[in-house]
C-alpha cells in the first residue's frame, strides 16, 4: 500500500502539470518504461490509450500519454492518426527516446499511420513553445524548456503546423487602431450585427449555441474534430470559476447567434504570486486577481462559414477587448496558425505584436 501510494504521488504530481527539475543527475542506462494503473485515473473519454511513466535508477523521469481520439477518426479517417501528448523528461534525450519508441509501439498496434504532437488530453493545449521561453506560462497554453523540441526533431518527428501567439498590451500604451473603430458600426449596420454577452442565467442553453458555432464555423479546419456536448460541459467546468461576465461575447444577426468569442483571466498569475499554494493565503489572491484581471487569453473566436470573411471577426476583436480593457490590460489571442493568412493579417493589422511561437510534430509509422 505505501508503494502504490507513492507511486500516485509522483503520478499525481507529474501529470498535475510540474515538471521534474530539468537539472537532474541520470548517470545510468534507462531500466524500464511502466505502464499506470489505469484505476489510478477518471475516465478521461479515450478507449484507446496508454499511459507512460519512464524511470531510471528507479527515479522518475518522464512521463507521455499515446491515444487514439474516436471522435477525430469519425471527422478524419483518411488521416489513422494517432496522438501522444502530457510529455515530461528531464534533460536526457534516451528518457525522450524511450517515451516516443513506447508510444509508436502502441500507436503501431492500433495499425496507426502516423503519429502527432504533443496534443494533450486538455482542450486546446497542443505543440511545444519554440521560442521566447524567458516569460512566464499562461493559463492553459504549452510551456516547456527548449531541449523538448530538439529532442522530437532528433527522434524524426518533423514540423506539421506552426502556430503563434500575440498580444495587445495596454502596458505599452496599446490602442485600437483608429480606422477598425471608423469601420465598427459600417460592419454592424452593413450586416446587422448586435453583440451581447452571455446570460449566466441561460448558460447551459449559452453553451450549447457556442458549440453549435464551433462545430460548424470549424468545418474542414486542420485537426478540428467536432466537439461533442459532453466535452463542452467539461470544459464549462474548467473555465467557469475564471470567466467573468465580459469574457464570453455573441455576435447576433436576427437574434441567431453567429459568431462567439472567449477570453478568460490569466489565473497563473496569482498562482504565481503565492508560489503554487492554493491555501492558506493563495486562494485569497485568486479571488481578488479574479475581481479585476490584468491579463487575459483569447481563447476562441469562431463565426459561422455564410458570415465569414466579412469582418465580423473585427466586431469581435474589438468588443472584446475594449470590454476588458482597463490601464494596462493584456490581450493575447492564442493560437492562431501561420497559415491562416486571413486571420493572421486582421491580427497584425490592429497592432498586435508577435509573442510566442510554438510547433506541432507528426512523423510516420
Amino acid at each position: 500500500m505505501k508503494d502504490k501510494a507513492r507511486l500516485i504521488e509522483r503520478v499525481c504530481v507529474l501529470f498535475g502539470g510540474i515538471s521534474p527539475e530539468h537539472d537532474i543527475s541520470v548517470k545510468s542506462a534507462l531500466n524500464t518504461i511502466s505502464l499506470i494503473d489505469k484505476k489510478i485515473f477518471t475516465d478521461i473519454g479515450y478507449k484507446n490509450y496508454k499511459l507512460f511513466l519512464a524511470f531510471k535508477n528507479d527515479r522518475l523521469a518522464g512521463r507521455l500519454a499515446a491515444f487514439v481520439d474516436d471522435n477525430y477518426e469519425s471527422t478524419w479517417p483518411e488521416e489513422n492518426m494517432g496522438f501522444w501528448g502530457s510529455f515530461e523528461t528531464v534533460y536526457d534525450y534516451e528518457v525522450a527516446e524511450k517515451l516516443f519508441e513506447s508510444a509508436e509501439h502502441f500507436l503501431r498496434q492500433l495499425n496507426k499511420s502516423a503519429m502527432r504532437g504533443p496534443w494533450n488530453f486538455i482542450s486546446q493545449s497542443i505543440g511545444f513553445l519554440s521560442d521566447n521561453f524567458y516569460s512566464p506560462p499562461v493559463a492553459l497554453s504549452p510551456y516547456n524548456p527548449p531541449y523538448y523540441v530538439n529532442f522530437a526533431e532528433k527522434y524524426g518527428f518533423f514540423v506539421e503546423k506552426r502556430l503563434t501567439s500575440y498580444l495587445l498590451d495596454g502596458r505599452w500604451g496599446y490602442e485600437i487602431p483608429e480606422r477598425f473603430l471608423k469601420w465598427y458600426d459600417k460592419i454592424k449596420q452593413k450586416y446587422k450585427v448586435k453583440l451581447r454577452f452571455v446570460r449566466a442565467k441561460d448558460v447551459k442553453k449559452e453553451i450549447a449555441t457556442v458549440v453549435d458555432i464551433s462545430n460548424r464555423s470549424y468545418t474542414n479546419y486542420w485537426g478540428y474534430a467536432q466537439v461533442s456536448q459532453e466535452e463542452a460541459d467539461e470544459i464549462a467546468k474548467i473555465l467557469k470559476p475564471v470567466i467573468n461576465d465580459k469574457c464570453v461575447l455573441l455576435a447576433e444577426v436576427n437574434d441567431p447567434a453567429i459568431g462567439f468569442s472567449i477570453a478568460f483571466p490569466d489565473f497563473y498569475i496569482p498562482l504565481r504570486e503565492s508560489k503554487g499554494n492554493i491555501f492558506p493565503s493563495g486562494i485569497f489572491k485568486l479571488m481578488k486577481f479574479l475581481k479585476n484581471p490584468t491579463y487575459y487569453r483569447l481563447w476562441a473566436l469562431g463565426i459561422c462559414p455564410e458570415y465569414q470573411k466579412k469582418a465580423i471577426d473585427v466586431l469581435l476583436y474589438l468588443d472584446i477587448y475594449k470590454s476588458l480593457s482597463s490601464d494596462g490590460v493584456i490581450l493575447e489571442p492564442n493560437w492562431v496558425f501561420d497559415d491562416n493568412k486571413s486571420m493572421v493579417s486582421t491580427i497584425k493589422h490592429l497592432g498586435a505584436k508577435v509573442f510566442r511561437k510554438y510547433k506541432i510534430f507528426r512523423k510516420n509509422i
